[in-house]
């Protein structure tokens, strides 16, 4: 019986190892993340400085904000929510993310 037990935990396992640690699609690969959270950064700052940090002034005109955003990149809040999700479950790749986009907006100083 323990032998069964083992073979089992083995192949539970194996098949765990085997899966693939591939993008699942709808998610955004890291360029297009990167782009998004760069522009998304930006417009967070303008916002936070046209608003004295009162964003509930202006709640509308940020959703319309994003929504442009989003349209001009060419991709989905659906897309950025799993991205969001995906990425939160793989921090190394995040952390790649973050230092390029930290590296875009040093560009802009």
């Amino acid at each position: 019986m323990n032998r069964c037990k083992l073979l089992a935990l083995l192949l539970v396992l194996l098949s765990a190892s085997c899966q693939s640690s591939k993008r699942p699609e709808g998610v955004l690969d890291a360029e297009q993340m990167s782009a998004f959270l760069t522009e998304a950064y930006l417009l967070e700052g303008y916002y936070s400085v046209a608003t004295h940090y009162a964003y509930d002034s202006l709640p509308q005109p940020l959703e319309g904000a994003y929504a442009a955003l989003l349209d001009s990149l060419g991709i989905s809040r659906q897309q950025v929510e799993a991205s969001l999700t995906y990425y939160a479950e793989h921090a190394s790749d995040y952390a790649t993310i973050q230092e390029e986009v930290a590296a875009r907006l040093d560009t802009l100083r």
